[in-house]
């Protein structure tokens, strides 16, 4: 991919590890539906949608105010003293109530209604994220199990080839055994790590791609 020559010098870092994943599906979803972006949007939403059908129901209801004023007066900054006003002139209090009753009862109910229906479409959006989050938290968990599954297997066939090449090259150098023999379980070793590669590579991606729809950063994976 790179367009290397095949004489170039390549240094390779890292290495295609196993790391367990120990979460269970319960888990792994309750972790997608709090660290999910589009989940925690979702839900967002259908709050607002909530406290603005709340705010058009207000109008189907009277509006009622209160308030309170307080006065000081006095002939300096501190307000304390007045030569020219009363002891009852210098404090007084107010206390205020006032209702409102606008009559709009088509429109008003008419919007209330259709924030309500805004409502309705916001959680229904809202189910729809959390199972398509879901789907891809057991996709993601599916594949990972099944790489993990592969490796073991993949394990296995690489000691059981190499015993093999060793068998064969044992018999070759003791010239009981041909050539092609040997070239043939040495194919059987590469062909086996390649296999031990691909399904170590298949699982570090499923498990990103898991963490991914948890919504959460793996650290852990991140290439230095």
């Amino acid at each position: 991919m790179l367009n290397l020559p095949l004489e170039a010098p390549v240094e390779y870092v890292g290495e295609l590890t196993y790391l367990p994943f120990g979460l269970t599906l319960n888990e792994c979803l309750d972790r997608a539906f709090k660290g999910r972006p589009d989940v925690y949007i979702g839900q967002k939403s259908v709050q607002i949608a909530e406290k603005d059908q709340k705010i058009t129901g207000s109008g189907l209801y009277p509006q009622v105010g209160a308030d309170y004023n307080y006065y000081k007066k006095g002939d300096d900054a501190t307000l304390r003293n007045s030569n020219a006003l009363s002891n009852n002139s210098k404090e007084a209090w107010t206390v205020g109530a006032s209702a409102s009753w606008t009559f709009q009862w088509g429109s008003t109910y008419n919007q209330y209604k259709s924030a309500g229906e805004n409502v309705t479409k916001m959680r229904a959006d809202l189910d729809n994220t959390k199972l398509n989050a879901g789907f891809e938290v057991k996709q993601g968990l599916l594949n990972q199990r099944e790489a993990a599954d592969r490796i073991g297997v993949a394990k296995k066939s690489v000691e059981a080839a190499r015993e093999s090449y060793r068998m064969a090259m044992a018999r070759y150098q003791a010239q009981v055994g041909t050539n092609t023999d040997l070239l043939t379980a040495q194919a059987a070793v590469s062909t086996s790590e390649a296999q031990l590669s691909q399904a170590l590579s298949d699982y570090e991606t499923a498990l990103s791609t898991l963490y991914v729809a948890m919504g959460e950063k793996n650290t852990a994976l991140e290439i230095h």
